[in-house]
């Protein structure tokens, strides 16, 4: 018999946990399945996540051991590839996404060296269901899930089709017009601090124009400007979420005075 406690299938009816685990012994030969305490199954739910309340990103894992010999069925070597001794794992992913929908279902089979193929999913209730398929009767193995919640999966945000990336900045004041930022069709907002205490800054706004040529700079005190933004108290522009500009965002100073301007733009904030 094993060594190893034998988790439950991680049932969170009240939807409050913030990680679940189910781990079970699985086998393809019938005169050691559905044994009393469960350990020797075919199939088994490892991952049950009642409603959350609102859809969260859970990240899902799964690692597989083979038994250390017929007569010591412990785990042997945990690894996250597939158990040698199963020769087909079917992994059966039940999600919710909203409580006038019913669930949506996503079957795949892990050979083995076959890795998980899903990391992070958006759900409300989540079911992870696995079976060793029935292809031989010496076939037996430990295998284990684990799901967590997570704040952001990496570097792509779930809820924009883009990047999430943060650039800023500090530009010197200067008499010569420049662009501030380039365009960046991702933009999501921007801000503007003028620094300086003794000169003004002008902000302009212009379109991206053919085989990257500069647009047209602007020039103080007016030319090709859109407002500006006092010398001394730190005046800031914050340009409004989502339907701001995403084009090129110019400056120039009312003199190559001290100081300059902070500046920021996100994709997502």
């Amino acid at each position: 018999m094993s060594n190893l406690p034998i988790l439950d299938p991680a049932r969170d009816l009240g939807g409050k946990a913030d990680k679940w685990g189910g781990r079970n012994l699985f086998s393809n030969d019938p005169a050691l399945l559905n044994l009393p305490g469960g350990l020797r199954k075919r199939k088994a739910t490892l991952i049950q996540i009642a409603d959350m309340g609102r859809n969260r990103m859970v990240h899902v894992q799964m690692r597989f051991s083979n038994v250390v010999s017929a007569a010591n069925l412990a785990a042997a070597f945990w690894n996250f590839d597939n158990v040698t001794g199963i020769s087909k794992i079917r992994v059966t992913v039940r999600r919710t996404v909203d409580r006038q929908a019913g669930p949506v279902e996503e079957v795949f089979d892990l050979y083995p060296q076959d890795t998980l193929p899903i990391d992070v999913v958006l759900c409300r209730e989540l079911t992870v269901e696995v079976e060793a398929m029935d292809l031989g009767s010496s076939g037996q193995g430990w295998i284990e899930c684990a799901a967590c919640l997570v704040a952001n999966p990496g570097p792509r945000n779930l809820w924009h089709p883009y990047d999430v990336v943060n650039t800023q900045g500090f530009r010197a004041t200067s008499a010569v017009g420049s662009v501030l930022m380039p365009a960046n069709k991702d933009r999501y907002q921007f801000f503007i601090t003028n620094l300086s205490t003794d000169a003004d800054m002008l902000i302009g706004f212009a379109s991206p124009t053919s085989d990257f040529a500069l647009p047209p700079l602007p020039a103080w005190p007016s030319t090709n400007g859109a407002f500006v933004l006092p010398r001394g108290g730190f005046h800031v522009y914050e340009s409004p979420p989502e339907k701001c500009f995403k084009g090129i965002v110019t400056c120039v100073w009312s003199g190559a005075g001290t100081g300059g301007a902070l500046f920021m733009e996100g994709t997502v904030f």
